[in-house]
């Protein structure tokens, strides 16, 4: 059913370059438009949309999308996702082709959130996110990529019609992963303060309705989530360095930022308090790395909205700090490929396209 690449690793290198050599295009031309970034959604949403058995969670979310369509009942999964997932699984011709549609959304809302982009946005999107999300969202971590470009038009919502249409937004996306209540949760608090009492009742008044609407789901899945995550060691020590490591160079060029210095020490403790958090969390189980990862999202966009909110246009040490984010980003990514290569049914490397069935050509 598949065929595969004989250039294996070359298909996620040439795109990671690309991202880069558009940014060194851009800069030396002075062009400030969103074409090369257009090329950069292309070309990683046709890899995501021809790959064969390809990407840590490909398979499983195959079985998944079968068993939606043999008399699924529902155990407490994000009825947003879930929800598409049934009438993609209804409309494609096979489970293999609604998980590839699946990925396709994740790049139409990239494309939009592109569309919508303001420059400190477009710059965000190629310089860090796409090299550092895109293969991982769109190839492995489907309910997380959907819900977290769901929070990215809700961030850029804000910028554009003001906080509560950006809450507006933002809420169906924890219907997409319920992770990303935390990531809406940091957002807030990082543009209204932590220390005022009118901050600390509005986020409680966030996490009662956050708790009270997943005791109104079945709660049973979300308890099994964290049982398993519980049981699962971090896999080692030194386990989800390169993600403290991207977010301390975020950290860093916060605080040498063109913000105001109320702005710089909110996001810098904010930050650093939730990165000590993770990584001890890491030490004792496997869901450190994820709030890790979460948090590898959410902090520059909490960044981006701050400069959103004031007005302002990212200064040169912020970029610099954007693209040595998303490179360090991507060796990362690359290394897992790499040790995880011809591991498990649907492993990253080596890269695979589909062949697809006759019936539909």
């Amino acid at each position: 059913m598949y065929i595969q690449c004989g250039y294996k690793p070359v298909i996620y290198l040439f795109g990671w370059l690309l991202c880069y050599f558009f940014i060194a295009v851009e800069a030396i031309s002075g062009y400030k438009g969103r074409f090369f970034a257009f090329l950069l959604v292309c070309y990683f949403g046709i890899v995501s949309l021809l790959r064969g058995s390809v990407g840590t969670d490909t398979a499983n979310y195959e079985k998944m999308l079968v068993s939606v369509t043999n008399n699924y009942i529902w155990d407490g999964r994000e009825p947003g996702f879930m929800a598409v997932a049934w009438l993609l699984s209804l409309i494609a011709p096979s489970a293999e082709i609604a998980v590839r549609l699946l990925s396709f959304i994740f790049f139409v809302v990239l494309a939009i959130f592109l569309i919508r982009s303001d420059r400190n946005e477009r710059f965000l999107l190629v310089g860090y996110i796409i090299p550092a999300f895109a293969f991982q969202y769109s190839m492995n971590g489907l309910r997380l990529g959907l819900a977290s470009s769901i929070l990215m038009l809700a961030v850029q919502q804000y910028r554009i019609n003001g906080s509560l249409a950006g809450i507006r937004v933002a809420i169906p996306s924890i219907m997409f992963h319920y992770s990303v209540f935390f990531s809406l949760s940091y957002l807030i608090v990082s543009q209204v303060g932590f220390l005022r009492v009118s901050s600390l009742f509005g986020l409680l008044t966030l996490l009662f309705f956050g708790v009270a609407g997943f005791f109104l789901l079945d709660i049973s899945y979300v308890a099994d989530k964290f049982s398993s995550y519980q049981m699962m060691q971090a896999p080692g020590t030194l386990s989800g360095v390169s993600r403290v490591v991207v977010v301390l160079v975020f950290v860093c060029g916060i605080a040498i930022s063109n913000l105001p210095s109320g702005d710089r020490i909110r996001l810098s403790v904010l930050g650093l308090s939730f990165l000590f958090l993770f990584w001890l969390l890491t030490q004792y189980t496997y869901a450190g790395l994820r709030m890790l990862d979460l948090l590898c999202l959410v902090c520059p966009l909490a960044m981006a909205v701050s400069f959103a909110r004031l007005g302002l246009n990212f200064n040169i040490p912020i970029k610099i700090v954007i693209l040595l984010a998303g490179m360090l980003s991507v060796f990362a990514v690359y290394r897992g490929f790499l040790l995880e290569s011809g591991l498990g049914s649907s492993p990253f490397l080596p890269y695979e396209f589909i062949s697809l069935p006759f019936e539909i050509i």
